[in-house]
């Protein structure tokens, strides 16, 4: 890529305008082009990113869930208990 900007300055300084701008505009083509590169790198690893963030969220709320459920579960046995085995008086 560099080798193309060396070249287009060589061409302009001898005063070779046409092959200046060939290589010019190779050099602009392969520069965007790593840029695009780039760019997909970079949304692909932040895509990869939030998806990894979503299902560590989406394990973590069926944990909370999972939970509150096994303590309302206690809370209803204990309270089973309590009516079946009445306190001596």
């Amino acid at each position: 890529m560099k080798s193309y900007k060396g070249l287009a300055e060589l061409e302009e300084k001898w005063r070779n305008h046409q092959q200046a701008l060939i290589y010019q505009k190779l050099y602009i083509q392969w520069k965007d082009s790593l840029l695009n590169e780039e760019k997909i790198k970079s949304i692909n690893e932040l895509n990869k990113n939030y998806q990894t963030e979503q299902k560590e969220r989406n394990y973590l709320a069926l944990l909370v869930i999972l939970f509150l459920g096994v303590i309302v579960l206690i809370v209803i046995l204990l309270k089973q208990k309590k009516v079946e085995c009445p306190t001596d008086q």
